[in-house]
């Protein structure tokens, strides 16, 4: 649940401060809003008091339905998906990563991604020119080690939740 209700609180963010959907790839299982276990029927919260973070949501993948080879595809503007991240080298661009994460790795559904896989999409990304500046956000356990993984890329700051040996804690 927490990470749903922290993907959406960034969402949120993003669009509370201008941005609109032409301008967010937003990948969730979304499974919660409307799950019978959730005390608050078509609504997401960080917290039982905060505010329904599940509004005027357009969610453009559900997790189960893409596979980590899509998500490079989407990230590198493939128009043959139907969103796509739409940035050149002229644009910074914020990717926030909330899930369970361990040594090396990130959950992506029933499945992981390695550091280095993560790596060779960025490399993959600023060799085609699809960003300028990118802040990648990381809140998964041992997240560290995702961020050591791409040191040396060029333009790309990480931010994570935990260094690369330790979890982080909800």
């Amino acid at each position: 649940y927490r990470h749903q209700a922290d993907a959406l609180a960034m969402y949120q963010l993003l669009r509370r401060h201008g941005y609109d959907d032409r301008h967010i790839v937003f990948i969730s299982e979304d499974n919660l809003a409307f799950h019978p276990n959730n005390l608050y029927r078509g609504e997401i919260r960080v917290r039982p008091d905060g505010e329904n973070l599940y509004h005027d949501v357009v969610v453009d993948y559900r997790l189960s339905d893409i596979t980590i080879a899509d998500l490079k595809e989407i990230m590198l503007g493939n128009k043959a998906y139907p969103e796509v991240l739409d940035a050149d080298e002229r644009d910074n661009v914020i990717v926030f990563w909330c899930g369970h994460g361990g040594w090396n790795r990130l959950a992506w559904g029933d499945n992981t991604i390695k550091g280095k896989d993560v790596r060779d999409i960025l490399a993959a990304m600023h060799n085609a020119g699809r960003y300028r500046r990118m802040l990648f956000v990381i809140d998964a356990c041992y997240s560290g080690s995702i961020g050591e993984a791409c040191l040396g890329l060029p333009g790309v700051l990480f931010v994570t939740a935990a260094n690369a040996d330790e979890p982080s804690k909800a």
